[in-house]
């Protein structure tokens, strides 16, 4: 909800959902990374691709899997974190 008002606002744009990126070894696909958000800041913009975690969900595969969208796409993906429940 949140990055839905910035967006009513007009200070993040184009904003997506559950957007998938393949993940390549050697030319291979060898996976799947689905981002939970990716958009840009209206004043400066920056890309910004987020993922929601929570403590129990940074898993050594998802470690992987940040490592591997940062070297194959060039994207450093921002964790946000849910609350403690």
């Amino acid at each position: 909800m949140y990055l839905l008002d910035l967006y009513a606002k007009g200070v993040i744009r184009d904003l997506k959902r559950e957007v998938r990126y393949p993940l390549h070894v050697n030319g291979i696909k060898v996976g799947t990374y689905i981002a939970d958000h990716q958009f840009y800041w209206v004043t400066t913009g920056v890309f910004q691709c987020e993922d929601v975690k929570s403590r129990a969900t940074i898993t050594p595969l998802y470690r992987r899997n940040k490592k591997h969208m940062l070297i194959e796409h060039g994207i450093n993906v921002i964790e946000v974190f849910k609350p403690d429940e």
